[in-house]
């Protein structure tokens, strides 16, 4: 999924830097994750998709829709006062149904980023400045016409003057209820998936001007989540999250109450947990949107 720097084509690469806040590093200086996805804004959106030949599409009313988002981070401790930079790249890619035909079209979006570390750090030398790749975020966008009718919602090909009607690319999906599955060698803490400790209730605070649930929110209170079931099975204690695959299914609004159904798990001696956000007795196949997140012990 996510590539070196050195393999992007560099016609198709663009770079940005970005100021961090006081509250987007943890007590250890480490990134927080729900800062990464930053970098897919600044670079991908901002400085690629922004100025690419399809982005005229628009105008027909088809916009990208995020409908995955998979974040990585590294601990290693990060210097505030030097800017972010954010590496990245955009793809256009095809999806083929059982039959071969085209099911969706997508814009997908990789990026690092990179930051000055932190003195902080042990064997890092204090007077090296170079910078480090701190984490990194994919983000996979369907194309849509969201607010046209439903029978032309679904975009299947480009009609725009000059560009081919399909990408070369393919790209196959991950589906919400596939990414609530175990890793593989994971051994189960939870038999079955239960609730989280509190219903969610959302309010205005957690949308955006899209009149619904911002994305980053769900991956702010998935983590929350995890940290709770995390102290039932006695492993928190300082956890890091190092990788986040969450999946998007509809949209959630301001006045739902939400069920967040955990399942908790240890992977090579690291907790982990997965589970999903839906109506009450709703199954994963029809979440709203469903989460995988492993943690490593933070260890000094």
């Amino acid at each position: 999924m996510f590539g070196t720097d050195s393999q992007y084509p560099a016609p198709d690469v663009a770079r940005a830097d970005f100021q961090i806040r006081y509250d987007d590093l943890t007590q250890h200086g480490h990134i927080k994750q729900v800062t990464l996805p930053m970098v897919l804004a600044k670079v991908c959106m901002e400085k690629l998709w922004a100025h690419h030949p399809l982005v005229v599409t628009r105008k027909q009313g088809i916009v990208p829709i995020l409908s995955r988002l998979v974040i990585e981070s590294e601990p290693i401790a990060v210097s505030f006062g030097a800017p972010l930079e954010g590496r990245g790249r955009i793809e256009l890619a095809k999806e083929h149904a059982r039959d071969g035909a085209v099911s969706a079209l997508f814009m997908n979006s990789y990026a690092d980023v990179w930051a000055i570390p932190s003195r902080r750090n042990k064997g890092v030398d204090p007077n090296a400045r170079e910078h480090v790749r701190i984490g990194r975020a994919f983000g996979e966008h369907v194309l849509t016409r969201p607010f046209g009718p439903a029978e032309e919602r679904k975009v299947l090909s480009f009609n725009v003057p000059g560009q081919p009607a399909l990408p070369d690319a393919t790209h196959a999906r991950v589906r919400v209820d596939a990414n609530v599955a175990l890793p593989e060698a994971a051994s189960a803490l939870d038999a079955a998936f239960t609730p989280d400790d509190a219903a969610w209730s959302f309010g205005l605070i957690h949308t955006d001007l899209n009149q619904h649930v911002n994305s980053l929110v769900y991956a702010r209170m998935f983590e929350e989540a995890a940290v709770r079931r995390a102290a039932r099975h006695g492993h928190n204690n300082a956890l890091f999250a190092r990788k986040l695959s969450l999946c998007y299914r509809k949209p959630s609004f301001a006045g739902e109450t939400m069920h967040c159904m955990l399942r908790a798990y240890e992977l090579n001696g690291d907790f982990g947990v997965t589970g999903y956000l839906a109506p009450e007795n709703t199954p994963p196949e029809r979440a709203n949107c469903s989460f995988q997140l492993q943690f490593s012990a933070y260890r000094t």
